[in-house]
């Protein structure tokens, strides 16, 4: 193959991968996620729960027991770099892993409260092992 049919295929190629990406973009968040696939939500969505715990960095707690007042330091740390975020309920131990109503993490939004008790409200879904709780609003416990 010539230098001008390889030019050409890098060029569809990057083309495809810059489309790709902008098709992403543009699904990130919608509403209805997962109707496109045929998808509904799974029997175990509950809406509009209250769940109060501590905000913890999911990855240090699972692996080490990371929470408290002790652990904020590397919690946030760890928030910083994109680990998951979720919230450790006070009653029952329970961790859910929390995220926006967009489907996104909700480490700036969770980031200024790590290891402080807290309440989120918002819609939970379970399914495959895995508690999701798609957050709408936070306040600190007073």
């Amino acid at each position: 193959m010539n230098n001008v049919g390889k030019l050409l295929i890098g060029a569809v190629l990057i083309f495809g991968v810059i489309s790709m990406k902008s098709f992403v973009s543009a699904e990130k968040g919608h509403e209805g996620h997962g109707e496109h696939h045929g998808e509904k939500a799974k029997s175990g969505s509950k809406k509009n729960v209250t769940v109060k715990g501590e905000v913890i960095d999911v990855t240090c707690y699972v692996t080490m027991d990371g929470k408290g007042e002790k652990h904020k330091p590397c919690g946030v740390t760890c928030l910083e770099k994109g680990l998951p975020v979720g919230i450790a309920e006070a009653k029952t131990g329970k961790v859910y892993l929390v995220m926006t109503q967009n489907h996104e993490p909700a480490i700036e939004e969770l980031k200024g409260y790590m290891a402080d008790q807290v309440t989120i409200t918002g819609d939970i879904h379970e399914g495959n092992g895995l508690t999701l709780l798609l957050m709408t609003k936070v306040e600190k416990k007073k």
